[in-house]
């Protein structure tokens, strides 16, 4: 009976932990911005970094020359002239009214991810009177709003850097797809809380983008988010979590590559944010009572005591209802946005059974991938190969022009 009021008390514990986060989020949706915060329209450059045709790559580019802004250009730095995005970009800004620069990366640094090296070619120029940045992943499609809704933030004097919401729609069965999803329903709430920015949909303000590109946090480093992290905690800045900036992620992805993205951003997290144990300390406590449970349940069914392990299957599917409970709870309220962007939420059968199926196996899952993030030491990003000793230290171990596979078309690249 020890391992039974063990494994109620730490369902418990992990519900109230899950519901208190879920809770704390939910009331982002529900606060407007001030009059004077949704006025404050600075002078904006909006920055997407290209690497490989994203599917959904056309729609992203237009999205960012229709925004409903005054004052703001548009800077894309592809890969290289080669690379199968450049044609792409070069067609959709085609009588663009907006300002726009598509170019090429000229600097590969060895010492920073390409993805950097492109970030610091997009903002090495900017004009004086740019108060902000914007950066935007290819796989964003933006409504008419985004701009106005992510720069309106900063005019608070206390937040460092604003950022959208990434919601991903299980649009096909691939069981990459499912547990995409699963992840990013419980990941997402546990942004707010530990207050980590997502560079698919990012505002910067102009101060704190000065120090991040002039310094080692942009200069060797992976990332351009969470990177921010320590620049935000040192100068007491916040992040401002925006759901008007709601993103809708409908590009599909197999199994190993999801787990590959994962540990990614795992990495991430543990090399560049002030919070990593705090932030393993949750995913080790939403894991355990699967753990904890399944192990129970297996030990009770061989020995044949079936009473306890009917409890322990009930203490387990309570545990289950709750959590998605939860997840129910923060997805209307993010739902809600799609819509109102005219976006669709909807998702086939065979999705929302894989759901059911993968959703026991994702809290282990998850925690698994953290563990690995912990002691990994090499990574691989879009077919580029990285070894780091330490967040700061970085190396490009091979650097091919991108490649991709026809039947990965409409897959998400990794």
């Amino acid at each position: 009976m020890i391992a039974i009021w063990g494994l109620s008390l730490l369902c418990l514990a992990a519900a109230l932990r899950t519901l208190l986060i879920a809770g704390h989020y939910v009331r982002i949706f529900n606060k407007g911005p001030s009059l004077a915060t949704a006025e404050y329209a600075p002078m904006v450059r909006v920055v997407l970094c290209l690497r490989g045709d994203d599917p959904f790559l056309r729609d992203c580019i237009k999205g960012l020359l229709a925004q409903d802004y005054a004052n703001y250009e548009v800077v894309v730095v592809v890969d290289s002239i080669h690379d199968p995005a450049w044609d792409i970009a070069q067609e959709a800004v085609v009588g663009s009214s907006v300002p726009v620069t598509v170019k090429p990366l000229r600097i590969r640094s060895k010492q920073r991810s390409l993805l950097m090296s492109s970030v610091l070619e997009a903002v090495s120029d900017l004009p004086e009177q740019c108060e902000a940045i914007a950066i935007a992943d290819a796989d964003v499609i933006t409504a008419t709003n985004w701009l106005r809704s992510l720069v309106a933030p900063l005019h608070d004097p206390q937040v460092g850097a604003a950022t959208g919401i990434r919601w991903c729609i299980p649009e096909s069965s691939e069981w990459g797809t499912t547990v995409r999803y699963l992840w990013n329903s419980f990941a997402e709430p546990q942004r707010h809380t530990h207050q980590i920015p997502w560079g698919g949909s990012l505002a910067i303000r102009r101060d704190v983008l000065d120090i991040a590109r002039n310094n080692r946090y942009w200069q060797q480093a992976f990332c351009a988010d969470l990177t921010l992290t320590p620049i935000l905690a040192e100068r007491r800045l916040r992040v401002q979590i925006v759901p008007e900036a709601t993103s809708a992620v409908r590009e599909t992805i197999s199994f190993w590559p999801c787990l590959s993205f994962l540990a990614r951003q795992m990495t991430w997290v543990r090399l560049y944010h002030p919070r990593w144990y705090a932030i393993l300390a949750d995913s080790l406590l939403l894991a355990l009572p699967a753990v904890w449970g399944a192990v129970c349940l297996l030990i009770f069914l061989l020995l044949g005591d079936i009473p306890k392990a009917a409890i322990v299957a009930s203490i387990c599917g309570a545990f289950g209802l709750l959590l998605c409970l939860a997840h129910f709870w923060v997805e209307s309220h993010v739902f809600r946005v799609i819509r109102r962007h005219g976006g669709s939420t909807s998702s086939p059968l065979a999705a929302w059974i894989k759901c059911f199926v993968a959703a026991p196996l994702l809290p282990p899952l998850y925690y698994l991938c953290a563990i690995y993030a912990h002691f990994r030491r090499q990574v691989s990003w879009r077919g580029i190969h990285y070894s780091y000793r330490s967040a700061w230290d970085i190396e490009v171990q091979s650097d091919r022009p991108y490649e991709r596979s026809a039947e990965q078309r409409t897959a998400s690249p990794v």
